[in-house]
């Protein structure tokens, strides 16, 4: 199963909009994992997080504004050659 991870910076407020989307993925018979973490994961240097971008099949970061945030964000999508 693919597995999509989402890094959505200013993003925490958002869940009940990507329950929908796991929910019409479910209905369409896809199968994916949606992981979702926001800038308090990146700020914390989350472990789960490093795990989930090694791990993506894709990434997609958006709305970083820490400057020391996006260059950590961005040694790790090298280290971890992710699409």
């Amino acid at each position: 199963m693919p597995t999509l991870t989402f890094i959505l910076g200013m993003e925490r407020f958002n869940e009940h909009i990507w329950e929908a989307v796991r929910t019409q993925l479910r209905t369409d018979g896809i199968d994916v994992q949606l992981l979702r973490f926001h800038d308090g994961h990146v700020e914390q240097r989350d472990p789960e997080l490093v795990t989930a971008i090694a791990e993506a099949d894709v990434l997609f970061i958006t709305l970083i504004n820490s400057r020391a945030h996006a260059d950590w964000l961005a040694e790790l999508v090298a280290k971890y050659h992710v699409p």
